[in-house]
């Protein structure tokens, strides 16, 4: 086969136009397979190439918005194609290497960006038939291209990517959509990777810029792009990765956030922006601000950890409740030990359950009283090895049994909290009937725990929903508690009124996923978690005759990070609320006109925080404990 091809150059065009040449001339005359393609081709006709692009156009360095500019012209091609993968065939070295000199030619400092000559020399070599099909030739690209822009050696010279990512407008088709295609997976995929908040970003700078000029060429939406930043920026595993990320879209696209991202997604990426509060990016997120022209967001309270108490369990801590009189902690295990710990995060006194363990615990302060929920630990048929409420009497080190009194009847009992000042405690439970089980709330007396038989309720309150989950006295009055349920609602009692809940706040909702997990209030305050991930806020000023039927609506709901809620905890007003979720430990902060949180201060040695099952305030102190799947009690202090 012959091929004629005519070019017309100019003078600092020639020694591009030669080694095209000497490159396309090699190909049609290699030895194997190539050579074979071309002996059995047809033949093609003539083809004239002028190559006379206009004046380059400048490219940005890596503190620039990237250009984008038309396609140069070029033959349609006919055919898509499939997604890029290794050649098949042997590649010639000499296209490998004409094509990182091209490529090469756009990164040259102190020069304007040669991109039609770049990109038109690329174009032809990529449509050549001797380099096979679309997708044969895309791969050989893809692979030199990025082996290029995600090179250590790029970023270790501190050069940017941009001036290659501008690069893929040019392309003709299929080429540049299917550099969309593959290109803007792989790069998420590297950015989602999993890292802590101190690692070394030149692991994922690369592809954080890249994202960043994927935005700017609309190959990424912009909202999309926003919604994706937000995300990350909430796991506390991406966060580092997204900072960067916002840092460099910032950068390159501050004009189409402004102008073609909604207000809406602006203000979600603004809410997740303000949860990051660690001191590595302090000098991000004063960039992000300035050049965003956003008011920086009230800082919450960091919780800072201080002490660990060790070697106290074997499984994982469920319960926690502290003494803070005596400046004690008491931890209860699946094992079913129970530790009294000391100031000095020593293990003062020791109780070791059989065949139970205390999934709840709760603290009677002004009767030196511990109260456990003690359920089965044998796995046991329903009823063999009924529940227990057991009461300690506490001293300084010292626990001594007062009673332990059985539940008969019940299938399962969830729940338990101390209604200090009246004496009494309220649990949730499942009692067996002949005909099924029955939700029910129980108001014990303390009194009675004491000794060993059964115990009744001397009051009792019949719910329709499927479990109860949680159960705290409400601070307003001591004759009020609240209790909340699978079915996604928080109802409100009196003891005194026994024969229906007085409120409700939030709707019934029959999805598994959206149940309440755990919640605490504090005077007019009531703070709900979520497996759904959300905390919901309410106010009991709220509260109406129209709305104590059909659900008093929130303030507000929403998420800390991306997982569910497992504890929450208030301290001493709205300022001080510390909340453990699937990704980690908060302070929040619900007292102003939008919520502000902090992730937990990481430990000295670098430890991950636990997911914690249980946290926990010292009375009128700034301390936080929580208790987790690491076996250790830690200590937190707000500052």
């Amino acid at each position: 086969m012959r091929i004629n091809i005519d070019i017309e150059v100019s003078a600092e065009e020639f020694p591009l136009a030669t080694q095209i040449l000497e490159t396309l001339r090699s190909i049609a005359t290699q030895p194997g397979q190539h050579a074979q393609q071309a002996q059995q081709a047809p033949k093609a006709a003539p083809v004239t190439l002028a190559v006379s692009p206009p004046p380059p156009t400048p490219s940005p360095t890596a503190s620039a918005a990237p250009a984008v500019a038309a396609p140069a012209p070029a033959p349609a091609p006919t055919t898509a194609p499939a997604a890029a993968a290794p050649a098949s065939a042997q590649v010639n070295p000499r296209v490998v290497a004409t094509l990182k000199h091209l490529l090469t030619k756009l990164d040259q400092e102190g020069e304007p960006s040669p991109l039609d000559e770049v990109s038109n020399g690329i174009n032809l070599l990529l449509q050549r038939p001797e380099l096979g099909p679309p997708d044969q030739a895309f791969a050989i690209f893809y692979e030199v291209f990025t082996g290029i822009i995600f090179s250590p050696d790029l970023i270790n010279a501190n050069r940017s990517v941009v001036p290659f990512m501008n690069l893929l407008p040019r392309l003709v088709e299929p080429f540049k959509t299917q550099m969309r295609k593959d290109l803007i997976p792989v790069v998420l995929k590297h950015l989602t990777l999993r890292r802590a908040i101190s690692v070394n970003r030149a692991e994922f700078f690369a592809q954080a810029e890249a994202f960043a000029a994927l935005v700017y060429l609309e190959f990424v939406a912009v909202p999309g792009a926003v919604q994706t930043i937000a995300t990350l920026l909430q796991k506390p595993e991406n966060r580092c990765a997204a900072v960067t990320m916002l840092g460099k879209t910032v950068e390159l696209c501050f004009q189409q956030l402004t102008e073609k991202c909604p207000e809406e997604q602006l203000h979600i990426l603004q809410a997740a922006l303000a949860s990051v509060s660690e001191p590595e990016f302090l000098y991000d997120l004063n960039y992000i601000y300035d050049f965003m022209q956003w008011p920086r967001p009230p800082q919450a309270q960091s919780l800072v950890p201080t002490a660990s108490f060790e070697n106290g369990h074997q499984q994982n801590i469920f319960a926690l409740a502290v003494d803070a009189a005596r400046h004690q902690v008491l931890s209860s295990d699946k094992g079913g030990t129970v530790v009294l710990w000391d100031a000095n995060g020593q293990a003062a006194a020791r109780v070791q359950l059989t065949d139970r363990y205390a999934c709840a615990m709760d603290l009677h302060a002004a009767a030196d009283l511990l109260l456990l929920l003690e359920v089965d630990s044998t796995g046991a048929a329903p009823l063999a090895n009924p529940p227990v409420f057991a009461a300690y009497d506490i001293g300084q080190g010292s626990l001594r049994l007062r009673g332990e009194m059985r539940r008969p009847q019940d299938k399962v009992v969830t729940c338990l909290r101390v209604m200090p000042g009246i004496n009494m405690f309220v649990a949730g439970e499942t009692l067996q009937k002949a005909g099924g089980t029955q939700e029910m709330i129980g108001l014990y007396d303390i009194e009675r725990l004491n000794g060993q038989g059964v115990i009744e309720p001397t009051s009792s309150f019949e719910v329709d929903s499927k479990l109860i989950t949680a159960v705290v006295p409400c601070t307003l009055n001591e004759n009020t508690f609240l209790t909340a349920a699978s079915d996604n609602t928080v109802l409100l009692w009196d003891r005194r009124q026994s024969a229906r809940w007085a409120g409700r706040f939030g709707t019934p909702h029959a999805d598994e996923g959206h149940f309440v997990t755990c919640m605490d209030s504090w005077e007019h305050l009531l703070l709900v978690g979520n497996m759904d991930k959300t905390i919901t806020q309410y106010d009991f000023r709220s509260l109406s005759q129209e709305n104590a039927t059909t659900g008093v609506p929130p303030l507000r709901s929403f998420a800390l990070d991306d997982s569910s809620i497992l504890r929450l905890a208030i301290g001493s007003g709205p300022s001080q609320v510390a909340v453990s979720t699937f990704h980690g430990l908060y302070s929040l902060d619900v007292s102003g006109d939008s919520p502000v949180w902090q992730p937990a201060r990481p430990f000295e040695d670098g430890r991950e925080v636990s997911r914690y099952l249980d946290v926990k305030w010292a009375t009128g102190q700034p301390v936080v404990y929580a208790g987790g799947h690491d076996k250790r009690v830690d200590m937190y202090q707000l500052h």
